[in-house]
């Protein structure tokens, strides 16, 4: 068997999002949880309609996965909203035990986990548990500094950090032609960002998950 992550979320302040915004809202959800099929994403369901669960079977690349989101509905508000859009994710990593055909038929000890570390948290909005003591001590340490950095993005900011956990390697001359800025301006985002930071930490996360015994 091999390790799965599992990604429980819902919508901060979601009954604040109504109308044309929450059907585009969803569309966005929708959008990212669709994008993120080529990171080994498997399964996904959205539930309530600010609920949603999401499954990637290679489990070292779910915490990009995780940021992935958040970086896209961030940079995904509608420029006339009163608040960042952002989620609660919770993530559980451990060993496969049974994926269905649908997120709702699936079990084990990854869904276990992350379904029961959403129902704990209050003021954090990431949160990742694997069956591993060392590395959850480990990331006990690191995902609060990641949190509030992505806590703290603009939308600009998110949706530069967005591109470059896709592009490989980054091109700061795609970003700013999407952007329409200059690319100096997409460098200083970047920086501001602290993408370098979240970066080391996505490859660290990687490698120890990959290096995990059970």
């Amino acid at each position: 068997m091999a390790l799965i992550g599992v990604i429980t979320g819902d919508i901060v302040d979601s009954t604040k999002i109504e109308g044309d915004d929450r059907t585009k809202l969803l569309s966005v959800l929708r959008s990212l949880l669709s994008h993120t099929l080529g990171e080994g994403v498997v399964a996904s369901d959205i539930f309530r309609g600010d609920g949603f669960q999401v499954v990637v079977a290679n489990a070292s690349r779910v915490a990009r996965v995780a940021l992935s989101i958040r970086s896209g509905l961030i940079s995904g508000t509608p420029e006339h909203s009163s608040f960042l859009w952002d989620a609660r994710l919770s993530v559980g990593v451990g060993m496969e035990e049974y994926v269905g055909d649908n997120v709702g038929t699936s079990d084990g000890i990854a869904f276990r986990l992350s379904g029961r570390k959403l129902d704990e948290m209050k003021n954090s909005r990431l949160s990742i548990i694997t069956q591993s003591d060392y590395l959850n001590e480990e990331l006990a340490v690191e995902i609060p500094f990641v949190d509030d950095i992505v806590s703290s993005w603009t939308k600009n900011q998110a949706y530069v950090s967005n591109r470059f956990f896709e592009l490989i390697p980054p091109q700061s001359v795609i970003v700013a032609k999407e952007m329409s800025i200059s690319t100096q301006r997409v460098n200083r985002l970047y920086h501001s960002a602290k993408v370098p930071l979240l970066l080391t930490f996505l490859n660290r996360f990687e490698t120890v998950v990959n290096s995990m015994v059970i």
